[in-house]
């Protein structure tokens, strides 16, 4: 891994064994962009982290656990998320761009209903979820429905 993933890495505080652990970030903006992460939108994210295996260590669990504790600031998810996208870019962590932005719906139907709802879904969270996608470059991801089998 180069050296400048490795600065990135310990300025977020996250451990380079734990770099998948980046996938979850945009997620969990998700979950705060309303003020709050909620019990539902909480335990989706443990979901989708243990079912896809995204943290490898108790340091990742703990960095995990904090930022679902308390929202990580806009710098941190801008910066966090800049990060993955490069390094999904030098094909440093599996490209699960398309996935994430599916992963982000289902947390914001987690919190408030059904998707694409009007009114059922926060405004903040439906921004939060463009803004995922153009960070990610993500043109046609997957539907929250594509992806929530996969977590059964």
């Amino acid at each position: 891994m180069a050296a400048s993933y490795q600065q990135d890495l310990d300025k977020l505080g996250i451990p380079e064994t734990d770099l998948a652990l980046l996938s979850v970030l945009p997620l969990v903006g998700v979950a705060w962009a309303d003020g709050a992460v909620q019990e539902a939108e909480a335990e989706l994210i443990q979901k989708i982290v243990s079912k896809r295996k995204l943290v490898a260590t108790s340091a990742g669990e703990t960095v995990l656990a904090g930022w679902l504790k308390k929202a990580p600031s806009d710098y941190y998810l801008h910066e966090g998320n800049k990060l993955l996208a490069k390094l999904i870019f030098d094909g440093e962590v599996p490209d699960l761009t398309k996935e994430i932005v599916a992963w982000a719906e289902g947390v914001a139907d987690a919190a408030g209903g059904v998707f694409g709802w009007f009114g059922r879904v926060e405004t903040a969270e439906k921004q939060a979820i463009e803004k995922i996608a153009r960070t990610l470059s993500v043109r046609d991801g997957k539907t929250w429905e594509q992806v929530r089998g996969e977590l059964e």
